[in-house]
């Protein structure tokens, strides 16, 4: 995961902002991926702060639960 949210490209996509979390969100609909840190810094918020440390299905539904609920995800 380190080597990941250290990448250029990672971080590039996180200075997008908020612009950038619906095409994130189209990602985690497609499958579980580690845009969680991304998410977190760009909206401020953590919904799957609570799922289980390391399950990444969890932490995936937690932020699609939170996108269903945002007007205009």
């Amino acid at each position: 995961m380190d080597d990941v949210i250290k990448h250029k490209a990672y971080k590039d996509i996180i200075t997008l902002g908020r612009p950038v979390v619906p095409f994130i969100i189209a990602e985690l609909r497609r499958g579980p991926e580690w845009w969680f840190y991304a998410l977190t810094v760009i909206t401020k918020q953590n919904p799957a702060a609570t799922a289980p440390q390391g399950d990444i299905e969890a932490y995936a539904q937690a932020w699609l639960d939170w996108a269903d609920r945002q007007p205009k995800m």
